[in-house]
C-alpha cells in the first residue's frame, strides 16, 4: 500500500503500540492510525477492544439522555430504552462494515473484514470524547447557547464520518474520486440493507401478532 506512514509502521512493527493506544492516535494522527491497523491487523490489533468501544458509544448515547441538562434534552428520560439507544450506534457501524467490505471487494480494495471493523470502531473516538463533554457543558450553558451544544453534537458526527471516509480512501489505496464513488455505493448499500431489514422486521412482527391473536382466539373457544 502506498503512503504508509513511516513512523506508524515502525512503532507497530516494534510492538510498542497496543490496541488501547490507538484511541488517542485516531484523534490526533488518524492517517498514522489507519496504517498501523492495516499493518498489524493479523497480529497485534485485537477485536475485543473495538467491540468494547462500540458498546461504550452506545451506552454513552443512552446515558446522555439522563446526564444532559433538562433544557437540552431531546427525549423524556422515562421513555428512553437502553437497547434502542444502543442500536442507534451499533447498527450503523455494523452495516457500514458490511457495506464497506462488500463494495471494496468488488472495487479492487485491499481491506479485510477485521481491519474495516476495528477501524470503524476507533473512528467513533470523537463521539466518545465529545458526548460527555457536551453533557457536562449543558449544565453551564444558558438557553440562548443551545446552538453551541448542537454544534458539538454535529461536530462529533461530521468528525466520525470524515474519519470513516479517509479510512476507506487510505486503507484501500484509492484516489479521492474513486473513494467518493465507493463511499456513495456504501451509503446506497446501507440504505437498501436497512430498508430490507425494516421490511422483514415489520413482516415478522405482524406474523407474530397474527399468531398470537389466533392462539388467543383458540384459547377463548376452548375455555
Amino acid at each position: 500500500m502506498r503512503g504508509f506512514h513511516i513512523r506508524g509502521a515502525r512503532e507497530a512493527a516494534k510492538g510498542r503500540i497496543n490496541s488501547w493506544q490507538l484511541f488517542p492516535i485516531m484523534l490526533f494522527h488518524p492517517l498514522e492510525c489507519y496504517d498501523m491497523i492495516k499493518l498489524e491487523r493479523d497480529t497485534q490489533i485485537k477485536v475485543l477492544p473495538a467491540i468494547l468501544l462500540i458498546l461504550l458509544a452506545g451506552l454513552e448515547k443512552y446515558a446522555a439522555n439522563f446526564l444532559v441538562s433538562f433544557q437540552f434534552r431531546q427525549k423524556d428520560p422515562g421513555a428512553v430504552n437502553l437497547w434502542i439507544e444502543m442500536a442507534y450506534v451499533v447498527a450503523p457501524v455494523v452495516v457500514w462494515v458490511i457495506a464497506n467490505f462488500c463494495m471494496t471487494s468488488i472495487m479492487d480494495g485491499e481491506s479485510k473484514p477485521k481491519e474495516i471493523f476495528v477501524t470503524a470502531a476507533y473512528c467513533l473516538a470523537p463521539y466518545l470524547v465529545l458526548t460527555p463533554v457536551g453533557a457536562a457543558l449543558s449544565h453551564v450553558l444558558g438557553d440562548g447557547e443551545a446552538g453551541f451544544y448542537g454544534f458539538l453534537q454535529s461536530a462529533a458526527l461530521v468528525w466520525v464520518v470524515l474519519l470513516l471516509f479517509f479510512a476507506l480512501l487510505r486503507q484501500n489505496d484509492y484516489g479521492l474520486v474513486k473513494a467518493i464513488g465507493v463511499a456513495l455505493l456504501c451509503i446506497l448499500f446501507m440504505v437498501v440493507f436497512l430498508a430490507i431489514f425494516v421490511f422483514l422486521a415489520s413482516l415478522t412482527i405482524q406474523l407474530v401478532s397474527a399468531v398470537q391473536e389466533i392462539f388467543q382466539e383458540i384459547q377463548r373457544k376452548i375455555l
